[in-house]
């Protein structure tokens, strides 16, 4: 085999490497892509299903309803048990590996790195 064969099976080989390259990086934006639409997805899911939880309630208890729309009207706004399980939803979704702060929400974290920043979300919510 001479020096040129040689030389063109290289070059040869780069092309293939650089041609699977791509493809790897096609792949890895694609599975980027899909992963934050399912932790997109996840999320609306979780917000649903309080929903229905909460309508399934209401459909149960008119009389506590009836007594929780005078309590309202009367000036008590302090909703304690929202505010926990909003917490709770976030801190999950941070368990889960999705970011919860401002600056990345809903993207997922990398081989379960820890945010300051929704470190921070989760502080703030605790001092509440």
């Amino acid at each position: 085999m001479d020096n040129q064969a040689i030389i063109n099976l290289l070059d040869e080989a780069e092309n293939d490497l650089i041609r699977l390259n791509d493809k790897v990086a096609q792949l890895r934006k694609a599975i980027d892509d899909l992963n934050a639409e399912n932790n997109q997805l996840r999320m609306r899911n979780h917000a649903l299903n309080d929903q229905l939880i909460e309508a399934k309630q209401n459909d149960l208890n008119p009389e506590q309803n009836n007594q929780e729309l005078a309590d309202l009207s009367v000036g008590d706004t302090q909703p304690a048990a929202p505010a926990i399980n909003g917490k709770a939803r976030l801190q999950s979704f941070y368990d889960e590996g999705i970011h919860i702060c401002h600056l990345y929400f809903g993207s997922p974290r990398h081989s379960d790195e820890s945010c300051i920043f929704c470190q921070t979300v989760l502080d703030s919510l605790e001092e509440q």
